[in-house]
């Protein structure tokens, strides 16, 4: 009898301690489960984490994506609008540039020596020294003076526009004990006297301007030509240039 109570209790005891065996090693692994599901979270919220830092700057982006997108239309509007006053402006100089021509061409003697001519923008009004002065003369003829006063009657109801007086000759020198030491003092002071004979007949002083270039701006060139074939050289020229003080305006508004 003592012996078969002590076989039982040896079983029981074998039983507790399989029991305890197995128990420990379930809650080993659940533990090994808890710890890498928790390793496992932590890395998913440092995920979520980046993820939200990355959105966020992804906004603030797109937000200042969208302003510099909103200030070039703003800055493009304003080229778009400058570019149409700049049009509208160079119409008005180009149309008022064409009404003096066909004034001036109304008025003016037909004379193979008189050229009219649009030329970048500008009106060229050239008179061949002839129909000015005398040879080697400053002193403007009668019928240059006509020529003039009927120049200077249009030209008088345009008083935006500027006009230079740019005067020319050929290459030779003056000859000795002439009133003028060069051609430079002799193209300059027949400007003048052009400009001086304008103002009497209404323009504006401040219109004018007298200029000189000599002879060094000809028309044919050659050592050997003739007074005849160097007669191009020596003209006066009326370039009259629109008011582009709009333009100015407008250029001075973008690049202040």
């Amino acid at each position: 009898m003592r012996k078969h109570v002590k076989t039982m209790a040896l079983l029981i005891l074998g039983a507790g301690l399989m029991t305890s065996c197995v128990s420990k090693k379930k809650y080993e692994a659940l533990e090994s489960q808890r710890m890498q599901l928790n390793q496992e979270l932590d890395e998913a919220k440092s995920t979520i984490s980046d993820l939200q830092s990355q959105n966020e700057e992804i906004q603030n982006r797109s937000a200042e994506l969208e302003r510099d997108l909103d200030d070039l239309n703003e800055s493009m509007t304003q080229v778009q609008n400058t570019v149409k006053t700049v049009e509208k402006e160079r119409n008005v100089a180009v149309d008022k540039i064409k009404t003096i021509k066909d004034e001036i061409d109304g008025v003016l003697m037909k004379d193979e020596n008189i050229d009219l001519e649009e030329k970048d923008g500008k009106l060229y009004v050239t008179l061949g020294d002839d129909i000015l002065y005398r040879f080697g003369s400053t002193r403007v003829s009668s019928t240059g003076k006509d020529v003039i006063d009927n120049v200077a009657n249009i030209l008088s109801n345009h008083p935006d526009v500027k006009v230079i007086i740019e005067s020319h000759t050929d290459h030779r020198g003056l000859k000795e004990g002439a009133a003028y030491r060069d051609n430079w003092d002799l193209s300059v002071a027949r400007s003048a006297n052009v400009v001086r004979q304008m103002i009497k007949s209404g323009v504006s002083p401040e219109q004018l301007l007298a200029a000189g270039q000599a002879e060094f701006e000809p028309v044919v060139e050659g050592d050997n030509l003739s007074i005849e074939e160097l007669a191009p050289n020596r003209r006066t020229e009326f370039i009259i240039l629109p008011d582009v003080r709009p333009l100015i305006s407008i250029s001075e508004s973008i690049n202040p």
